[in-house]
């Protein structure tokens, strides 16, 4: 009897540990897209389909991870719109954000708010929450899932 307790003891503290291997990883895919360089950094990188499969109806990627990065031309007050394959035209896209003020190790913006995101209708924004504007250069990390299975 003492044995079965011991193993369902054992079976309780897996999980804990499986959550918090989860939390690094993401932590550290967040971590590594802050090193998108700038140019790279408006516009996620995304593979070239060979044009022989132009014609094929390709699946668009299950998830992203990249920095986005405010401008006067994706940004409108106290949002910036995010654009890329994944959350576009998908209000059932799980999107996270974390600010990054220093993404490639440059220097960068520091935009000292609280953060949410939002559904336009046809693109995820990433707004201050106190409604101040957003300024131009300032910096996310996102994560985002096409919908929940993704996972």
């Amino acid at each position: 009897m003492e044995n079965t307790e011991r193993a369902q003891q054992q079976k309780r503290v897996v999980h804990p540990i499986i959550l918090s291997m989860l939390s690094v990883l993401a932590l550290t895919c967040m971590w590594f897209a802050s090193f998108t360089p700038a140019s790279a950094a408006s516009s996620p990188s995304t593979r070239s389909i060979p044009t022989h499969t132009a014609a094929r109806n390709v699946a668009p990627p299950t998830f992203i991870v990249y920095v986005h990065r405010a401008t006067a031309a994706n940004s409108v007050g106290d949002w910036t719109v995010l654009n890329n394959p994944v959350t576009n035209n998908n209000p059932n896209a799980i999107v996270f954000v974390t600010p990054n003020w220093n993404p490639g190790g440059v220097g960068g913006v520091y935009d000292n708010h609280a953060i949410g995101v939002w559904y336009t209708g046809t693109r995820w924004a990433i707004f201050n929450q106190d409604l101040t504007a957003i300024p131009n250069g300032a910096s996310f990390n996102v994560t985002a899932y096409n919908d929940a299975k993704s996972f």
